[in-house]
């Protein structure tokens, strides 16, 4: 795993720092939250969520699914400084 621009993390060192900001069950899914009109503005959302150690940096993926007449949209992350999976689901509606 790459640490923003610090140099490569061993397995040992990544699940060193998940343990150390709490982040022991990295295969929950988060409900999806409503109030967005538009992927744009869950992605702005996301983006200004900080990290539980702090940070706001991070190279965000983004998935969209369909489900119960709604889009989900699912932003996946790893933060650069501890190494946690964050994850944000959204639910836009299909205009």
């Amino acid at each position: 795993m790459e640490c923003g621009g610090t140099g490569l993390l061993t397995a040992e060192e990544e699940a060193w720092l998940r343990r150390r900001h709490g982040d022991d069950n990295t295969s929950r899914q988060p409900q999806p939250e409503d109030g967005h009109d538009s992927n744009t503005g869950a992605f702005l959302a996301v983006s200004r969520r900080p990290c539980r150690c702090g940070e706001f940096r991070c190279s965000w993926r983004n998935t969209l699914s369909r489900t119960d007449g709604h889009l989900l949209s699912h932003f996946h992350a790893t933060c650069r400084t501890c190494a946690t999976r964050r994850t944000h689901t959204f639910r836009l509606p299909l205009h």
